[in-house]
C-alpha cells in the first residue's frame, strides 16, 4: 500500500518541522557537549534538506514501456 503523493508531502513537512522543534528544544535544556551540538546541527541540516525537497516535489512521471526504445 502506498501513500498518495500529496498526503506523503504533508506528512513529511509536518514531521520534519516537529523534529526540528524537538531538537532545538533539546539544545535549550541543560548543558550539552560539543559532540551533541555538532550531531544536532547535522540532524537539523538534514531535516531542512528533507523539508526543502518535500516542498519542491512534483508529480511522478510514469513511462510506458512500449514507448521506450531498446538500445
Amino acid at each position: 500500500m502506498m501513500i498518495k503523493n500529496r498526503a506523503n508531502r504533508i506528512i513529511v513537512l509536518i514531521i520534519g518541522v516537529l523534529l526540528i522543534i524537538i531538537q532545538i528544544g533539546s539544545l535549550a535544556t541543560g548543558t550539552n557537549s560539543s559532540h551533541y551540538v555538532f550531531c544536532t546541527f547535522i540532524e537539523i541540516s538534514t531535516l531542512l534538506l528533507i523539508i526543502f525537497k518535500a516542498w519542491r516535489w512534483t508529480e511522478l512521471r510514469t513511462y510506458n514501456k512500449s514507448s521506450t526504445k531498446a538500445l
